[in-house]
C-alpha cells in the first residue's frame, strides 16, 4: 500500500483511494478489462499502429532534432572544454581515416541543423502572420519542411571546400 493510500485510508477514505490510484490494485484493472469483455466495447488502439499525421511526425523530428543538437554540441563543447581535444585537428584526422563516411558524417551533422532552423523559421512565420494554419496548408508544409530539409542535406553533404 503507498504512502497516499496509507493516509488517505487513515482518514476514512478507501474509496477514495482505491478511485484516485487504480494502478495501485490490481482488482481494478481487471475489473476494467471484464467489463470491457462484457460490453463488447473495443480496446483502444496502441500507439505503433497509430498513423501519425504529417504534423506529429513534424514536430516530433523538430523536438528529436533539438535534443540532438544540444546533446552533440554539449558533448563536443565539454570535451573541448577538458584542454585534451582540438575540433579541427579532429575533424582532419577523421577525413583522412574514413573519408568514405565523411558524406555520413556530414548529413548527421546537417540535417538537424537545417531541420530545425527551417523548423523554426516555419513557426515564426505562423506566429507572425496566423495564416496557413489549416490542416492541409499545415500537411503541405510538413512535406515540404521535410523534403526542402533532406535536399538541402544531401547537397551539403557532398559538398566539398
Amino acid at each position: 500500500m503507498s504512502l497516499i493510500q496509507k493516509v488517505l485510508a487513515r482518514h476514512g477514505r478507501t474509496t477514495l483511494a482505491r478511485q484516485a490510484f487504480p494502478v495501485a490494485g490490481l482488482s481494478s484493472f481487471n475489473d476494467s478489462q471484464r467489463q470491457m469483455s462484457t460490453k463488447k466495447r473495443p480496446i483502444s488502439p496502441h500507439v505503433t499502429i497509430y498513423k501519425f499525421p504529417p504534423s506529429a511526425i513534424s514536430s516530433i523530428v523538430n523536438r528529436a532534432t533539438g535534443v540532438g543538437m544540444s546533446a552533440g554540441f554539449g558533448f563536443f563543447s565539454l570535451y573541448a572544454l577538458g584542454g585534451s581535444c582540438d575540433i579541427p585537428c579532429l575533424m582532419d584526422s577523421f577525413k583522412t581515416s574514413a573519408p568514405i563516411l565523411v558524406p555520413v558524417a556530414k548529413t548527421v551533422v546537417a540535417f538537424p541543423i537545417i531541420y530545425h532552423y527551417a523548423a523554426g523559421l516555419r513557426h515564426l512565420y505562423w506566429d507572425k502572420t496566423a495564416q496557413h494554419l489549416d490542416l492541409k496548408s499545415v500537411e503541405m508544409s510538413s512535406y515540404g519542411l521535410l523534403g526542402s530539409s533532406a535536399f538541402l542535406t544531401l547537397c551539403l553533404a557532398f559538398y566539398t571546400i
